[in-house]
């Protein structure tokens, strides 16, 4: 094996990303102590940080914070006690990530079934947390998209002294609506 391949060789999971026996990627969870405390539901939190994660890593992830940032600004100069009142319009282009209930289930490693990881979705969609729609451009698609609400994530986790720290920026924006 030459140097340059010993870099990128991660010694207990084969090249990074990709499982050694396999050719597909690593699946990985990560549970983040303020979604527990958030959603008071260690598998919920898992769920939401994996849509998280997903949306930082989907093609338009610029766009989509951009866009949030965007939607805060428009309606910033209403004094709220909530993110709600700064609902999604219908016109969000970025951030919507194409996946069925079960392909949910198999990235975050959880031992559910599909009809429980629909309940906990519907749960996270009633917060307010994240968004659903159909596919606008295939109408016959009947897999749902979900775009995270990330304004209303900081707003909430702000109410707990809490914040997601990846997104400093709505953080600030999240603090001008409390003063």
């Amino acid at each position: 094996m030459n140097t340059e391949s010993l870099d990128k060789f991660n010694y207990t999971n084969g090249f990074y990303g990709f499982n050694k026996f396999e050719n597909r990627p690593e699946r990985t969870s990560r549970l983040r102590r303020e979604l527990v405390e958030l959603t008071k539901d260690s598998n919920k939190a898992i769920v939401l940080d994996k849509l998280i994660s997903k949306s930082e890593n989907i093609e338009n992830s610029v766009e989509f914070v951009q866009e949030e940032i965007n939607r805060f600004q428009q309606n910033g100069n209403k004094k709220a006690d909530s993110i709600l009142h700064f609902n999604l319009i219908g016109e969000e282009r970025y951030g919507w990530m194409h996946i069925s209930s079960v392909d949910l289930v198999e990235e975050t490693l959880l031992s559910i079934s599909k009809s429980t990881m629909n309940r906990m979705l519907k749960d996270l969609l009633d917060k307010n947390w994240i968004d659903k729609r159909l596919n606008p451009r295939y109408p016959g698609d009947n897999t749902p998209q979900y775009r995270v609400n990330l304004l209303q994530l900081q707003f909430d986790l702000r109410s707990m002294n809490n914040s997601l720290s990846a997104y400093p920026f709505v953080i600030d924006l999240v603090n001008l609506t409390k003063d």
